[in-house]
């Protein structure tokens, strides 16, 4: 019988959980944090089910997935390995087995990602709980990044200062890019020789993929580099950051937690959802229609940008939350793209919402625009799988 690995991801937002049989997912358990609340969702053998849940189940959301894998039978006691997302590594970006001593190393980087970083390592632990005894493994966003020449890779600043600090542009939602391109190449046509990957959730990021391999991403050393986010604000003048933090007498840990969690569409319009602000754009709402126009504009500079590094573009990809489910997003993107040979149907970008995949590219276009799910669950998965074998 196949071994069963249990993948998870533990985002700023939701808690994911999913059980892989070989390449097939047999079970999947969705924990999220919504406006009202939270909420809680299963898909076993293809059944779905949805139930009331809160704060106390939220948290203690590893103990009561486990039960449920048990009691309907994904594995008898323990599954072979459990795989989990983290996003930030530091140097180190291959899959790591997880011990008491690496373990141990990896709670260092929690202050460069904040928002993900601390949850992950919080989920391990309540897995070593529940599992005790199980291999467990790490994988990183930012190891797909690995392949970025040294000109895209580090700052111009001083070589001494970046190799004593370590300070590289790691690049994230690495797993998701992979999963992507996973995906291309398990097509007739295989991957796309001039592919940009647009990851638009709560946090996200543009990547340049050739033949495969990124070449550049808009994240950088912290998931703060790049675009507008939810409640990061992307790209900022250095020296705005420096007279913020001189006349508002903010400490270095202040304004991490004010970049992290206080900027971005939160601070330009006072909420995080992108449906209340598309809502407001379509509405008319000023300060809502800007936001929208300014992240729409940033995600638009970096295809140009990505366009410009590869010489071209055969395809572009949108995935996560936003790129999977906002039509109108999605449309305000790519408009006035034509002069890269992008045309888009409005009808086929339309009629794709709600998780819907597709392409929305007209038959005339020269690049394929398309709307894919990312599986970031079944990369982990196999990469723990390959680790624990």
């Amino acid at each position: 019988m196949e071994k069963v690995v249990l993948a998870v991801n533990t985002g700023s937002a939701s808690k994911k959980y999913a059980a892989y049989r070989g390449e097939e997912r047999v079970a999947s358990v969705v924990y999220e944090k919504v406006s009202d609340g939270f909420s809680a969702s299963s898909d076993i053998g293809g059944v779905k089910k949805q139930w009331p849940t809160d704060e106390k189940s939220y948290t203690e959301s590893a103990a009561v997935v486990a039960r449920l894998f048990r009691d309907e039978k994904i594995f008898d006691d323990n599954p072979h390995c459990i795989g989990f997302r983290v996003v930030h590594g530091g140097a180190q970006r291959m899959p790591l087995l997880l011990t008491d001593q690496s373990s141990a190393s990896l709670e260092s980087t929690n202050g460069l990602a904040p928002l993900h970083n601390g949850p992950a390592m919080e989920e391990i632990r309540a897995m070593k709980n529940v599992f005790p005894g199980v291999p467990m493994v790490a994988v990183f966003d930012t190891g797909f990044h690995a392949t970025m020449p040294d000109h895209a890779l580090h700052y111009a600043i001083e070589k001494k200062t970046s190799d004593e600090l370590g300070l590289v542009r790691f690049g994230f939602h690495g797993i998701s890019c992979e999963s992507i391109v996973w995906r291309y190449a398990g097509t007739a046509s295989g991957v796309p020789h001039r592919l940009i990957v647009c990851h638009l959730g709560g946090g996200a990021s543009v990547t340049a993929i050739r033949d495969g391999r990124s070449v550049d991403t808009s994240m950088g050393f912290t998931p703060l580099e790049g675009l507008v986010m939810a409640t990061r604000g992307g790209d900022i003048d250095p020296g705005a950051l420096m007279h913020i933090a001189a006349t508002q007498k903010k400490t270095p840990d202040e304004m991490m937690e004010w970049l992290n969690n206080e900027c971005g569409l939160y601070g330009l319009t006072g909420t995080a959802d992108m449906r209340d602000v598309i809502a407001g754009d379509l509405a008319g709402d000023p300060t809502k229609k800007m936001a929208l126009a300014m992240y729409t504009h940033r995600v638009k500079k970096y295809i140009g940008a990505y366009a410009a590094v590869l010489g071209g573009v055969d395809a572009i990809v949108l995935t996560a939350t936003i790129g999977e489910h906002a039509p109108h997003v999605r449309g305000k993107i790519l408009e006035g793209l034509e002069f890269l040979g992008v045309q888009i149907d409005s009808e086929r970008n339309k009629a794709l919402r709600d998780g819907a995949e597709g392409v929305i590219s007209s038959e005339s276009s020269k690049v394929r625009v398309e709307v894919m799910s990312t599986d970031e669950l079944g990369v982990i998965a196999r990469e723990s799988l390959k680790l624990t074998t």
